[in-house]
C-alpha cells in the first residue's frame, strides 16, 4: 500500500471533498522537500500535527493493537509529551501547492512521477481554496 500524505480540515464535516491520493507526495517527499525549500517552503513533514488522540489511534494500529487501552506501557507518557496540534492558514497551502506544481510543470525531469505529483498538488490547491473560503484551517497526516 505505502505512506500517503492527506489533508485534514478543522471541522468534522467540512461540507466539501478533502480526498487526495497522497501518495505520489509521499513516494517522492525528498524530491518535492528540496523543491520547496528552493521556493521558501518547509518539508511536508512539518505541515503534519496531530491529536494526541490521532496519535494513540496510529500507533495501535502500526502495533496491529485493535483496542488502544491495550498501548504498551509508557505509550501515554510519550503521547502526553506530544507538541498541541497545529493548524496552517488555507493560503499557505495554497500558495505551497501552487508554486511547487508551477516548477514541476517547468522541470519535469526533476521529479519522478511528475503527473502523479501534479495531481496531488492539483487537489491539494483545491482543498486550500475551499478551506479559505469557509475559514478552515489544515494541516496534513501521513497514512501507512
Amino acid at each position: 500500500m505505502g505512506a500517503a500524505f492527506y489533508v485534514v480540515v478543522d471541522a468534522a464535516s467540512p461540507g466539501f471533498d478533502t480526498t487526495i491520493d497522497g501518495k505520489a507526495l509521499a513516494r517522492n517527499s525528498s524530491q518535492i522537500d528540496s523543491i520547496a525549500a528552493s521556493l521558501g517552503f518547509k518539508a511536508l513533514a512539518d505541515y503534519c500535527s496531530m491529536s494526541p488522540e490521532q496519535a494513540r489511534d496510529q500507533m495501535a494500529e502500526l502495533l496491529g493493537i485493535e483496542d488502544v487501552h491495550d498501548l504498551p506501557e509508557g505509550s501515554e507518557a510519550a503521547l502526553s509529551q506530544m507538541p498541541p496540534e497545529e493548524w496552517f492558514d488555507p493560503a499557505l497551502g495554497r500558495d505551497y501547492a501552487m508554486r511547487v506544481a508551477e516548477y514541476v510543470r517547468k522541470n519535469l525531469e526533476a521529479v519522478r512521477d511528475a503527473d502523479a505529483i501534479l495531481n496531488d498538488l492539483h487537489h491539494m490547491e483545491q482543498i486550500m481554496a475551499e478551506a479559505s473560503e469557509r475559514g478552515l484551517k489544515w494541516h496534513l497526516l501521513v497514512e501507512y
